[in-house]
């Protein structure tokens, strides 16, 4: 209050000065920079306000506004409220949450008081880091009732954060299909996408901001800090992954026309070199002989038919005896996983109540003790029997009945009799098998499949 004292002294005293000056057009004062902002926090909502100081220049004054979600819609997309897969793994807070680079510095999450393996409901805050200048453009373009007629000036340069609260619900396996059956997205493990019930991916749309659109310009997301496309959904972005992996792995699979070439061409190289070797080692009886005597030498000609190279037969070929082979192949067991919810039992707890005793008081003699009852009839009952009798008379406490009073109603207690909780049902054993790999020789050693 004492700084707002002073600004507008300030102010004061350079209107004065100006319309001392004498003739012309006065020249408006600018009110000192003050170097901090106030901050101030709403307890009855989840947005923190950062405030300002502007410079209104068609009055020349000095005023303070408060940005809140509501300024800022248009630069940020994606906060709402989230629902996460019960014990999923490194879910990102941040999935979803695109934002103008050009307004908003950035976007953290914090969600400590989130318990991933217990469903239920709890709170995430977003801290949304903001620049002061760039939204107060953006506002003034849009004729936004707290950017000031005639270009306002913000005279501070500080990034204002505004905290945003919303909702985050862990919900179980069975819960998170459903909401996948009605295409609410719910993040996994990793921040990957819960399917349907059918094996079908959620499409997710990314929400482009409103300033983006606008601007023309491309939005960052908040989960990998990147520039994203306002066309392309989270399904066909891991259809098009998909599919470039099977073709990476098709293009490894199957070598290519030029890579077979070379293949065959180092089997011929090496066929070569063993020819060659084959050819140095053992040479033929066609080079002994010269040409000139070919026609009068038949001996070499008959050599390959000679009876020492045919002895060999006389012997029964090996016929092999083909013995089956098996390996022990472990088969777990097939088991389902059966939710039991809570049991809780109905306890009735009846009213407890006390009588109260009521009374009144009553004309009594006070020798023959007779109750003459109560009221003006009494009264004059009591005064005739004293006349007669000569006794004497007062009014004393006599008890008429009793009421009932309730000190606690009745009242029906919920106790819980057993928690939920899973059950792992075995449909089958787990087992082991005999799996026929092969054949094998008993005497040679030779396989076959």
């Amino acid at each position: 209050m004492r700084k707002r004292t002073q600004m507008s002294l300030l102010v004061m005293t350079g209107l004065l000065s100006t319309g001392l000056g004498g003739c012309g057009t006065p020249k408006t004062q600018t009110a000192p920079e003050t170097g901090n902002s106030e901050s101030q926090s709403v307890s009855s909502s989840s947005i923190v306000k950062e405030s300002h100081s502007v410079v209104d220049s068609s009055e020349d004054i000095i005023t303070e506004d408060n940005y809140t979600e509501e300024d800022i819609k248009d630069a940020v997309s994606g906060i709402h409220d989230l629902y996460i897969l019960q014990s999923a793994d490194s879910p990102n807070l941040l999935h979803g949450i695109c934002y103008d680079k050009d307004i908003v510095n950035s976007i953290s999450a914090s969600g400590s008081g989130i318990d991933l393996e217990k469903v239920g409901e709890y709170e995430v805050k977003y801290e949304v880091e903001i620049n002061a200048e760039k939204l107060a453009e953006y506002l003034s373009s849009k004729e936004n009732p707290k950017a000031t007629q005639g270009g306002a000036k913000y005279t501070t340069n500080t990034t204002p954060v505004i905290t945003i609260t919303q909702k985050v619900s862990v919900v179980s396996e069975t819960e998170a299909e459903k909401l996948a059956d009605k295409d609410t997205v719910v993040i996994g493990s990793k921040n990957e996408i819960c399917k349907k019930r059918d094996g079908t991916v959620v499409e997710e749309k990314t929400e482009i901001p409103e300033s983006c659109k606008k601007k023309g310009t491309t939005p960052v997301s908040a989960d990998s800090g990147k520039e994203v496309s306002n066309t392309v959904t989270t399904s066909d972005k891991k259809q098009e992954s998909n599919t470039s992996e099977k073709k990476e792995d098709t293009k490894k699979a199957s070598p290519t026309p030029t890579d077979k070439p070379k293949e065959e061409a180092q089997k011929d190289t090496e066929s070569q070199r063993n020819t060659s070797a084959s050819t140095k080692t053992t040479p033929t009886p066609t080079k002994s002989v010269p040409k000139s005597s070919s026609t009068s030498t038949p001996a070499p000609t008959k050599k390959p038919s000679t009876p020492a190279t045919t002895a060999a037969p006389t012997k029964a070929p090996h016929e092999h005896n083909w013995v089956e082979q098996y390996t022990t192949v472990n088969i777990p067991a097939k088991t389902h996983t059966v939710h039991h919810d809570a049991v809780y039992q109905t306890i009735h707890h009846d009213a407890v109540t006390h009588e109260e005793p009521i009374y009144e008081y009553h004309q009594v003699c006070n020798v023959c003790g007779e109750d003459f009852g109560y009221g003006p009839d009494a009264i004059e009952a009591v005064g005739d029997h004293s006349a007669v009798t000569d006794h004497s008379y007062s009014s004393q406490k006599v008890c008429v009945g009793s009421t009932t009073v309730t000190d606690q109603d009745a009242y029906d207690e919920q106790r819980l009799v057993s928690e939920a909780y899973d059950e792992t049902i075995v449909d089958e054993q787990a087992r082991t098998e005999q799996r026929l790999t092969g054949y094998k020789c008993s005497g040679c050693g030779a396989t076959k499949n």
